[in-house]
């Protein structure tokens, strides 16, 4: 609830005045509507609890689709592509939705032709296929060719 507490050790999501971003800070109390958090440069701030969120101990493991996460929504979403992003991993499932975070650059191999043979390898085990723009490819051409049923692929961005 959101009551007046003391919780030294839980973790709120925080959407900053001035910023398009989350960020996670550490919840020191909260009094009628508005939380007290410590940010990670150690600032102390007050902020109303309708810019905050809960954070879930999922929300730190690092998933090939969020859709696993506990309480998923905007801030550990965000987080999790830009931890990938930062790895060089562009391709993340969201359910059955591929999404992919355009890197701006060339990324070496990204599309070589050794590539396809494991994102088929994977795509052939339907609960578990990595993600990646092949294993989209090769979920249509199994779903046309063994179920007979009509695909479209819809690419947007």
């Amino acid at each position: 609830s959101r009551s007046s507490v003391t919780s030294p050790v839980s973790r709120l999501w925080v959407h900053e005045s001035g910023r398009e971003a989350w960020v996670l800070a550490d919840h020191l109390e909260t009094r009628d509507e508005t939380a007290t958090v410590r940010l990670a440069c150690g600032q102390t701030m007050s902020v109303g609890l309708s810019k905050t969120a809960r954070h879930n101990p999922s929300h730190d493991d690092d998933w090939d689709d969020p859709t696993f996460m506990s309480d998923l929504h905007e801030a550990p979403l965000l987080e999790l592509l830009r931890r990938r992003f930062g790895r060089g991993a562009i391709y993340t499932w969201a359910g059955e939705v591929l999404l992919s975070v355009n890197p701006f650059e060339n990324i070496p191999r990204l599309h070589h032709f050794p590539g396809w043979t494991s994102a088929v390898a994977a795509a052939a085990n339907p609960s578990s296929p990595a993600p990646h723009i092949f294993a989209v490819a090769e979920r249509a051409w199994r779903s046309a060719t063994s179920a007979g049923a009509d695909v479209a692929i819809i690419v947007n961005g």
